[in-house]
């Protein structure tokens, strides 16, 4: 997840697909990233980013 121009990540997270695994939560230089790896059979398992972001 990507921080608007001009803005910088103060925080964020991840959420996913009851069969997803999340390994990793962290900010990067311009936003959020988040990694998962998919436990599931299904194609339709998903993972979301969130990053909150602030003028610096």
């Amino acid at each position: 997840m990507e921080c608007p121009a001009g803005l910088v990540p103060i925080g964020g997270g991840g959420d996913g697909s009851p069969d997803v695994l999340l390994n990793a939560s962290a900010p990067k230089p311009t936003g959020w990233r988040v990694r998962a790896t998919n436990k599931g059979f299904s194609d339709r398992d998903g993972v979301f980013a969130l990053a909150v972001c602030a003028a610096p």
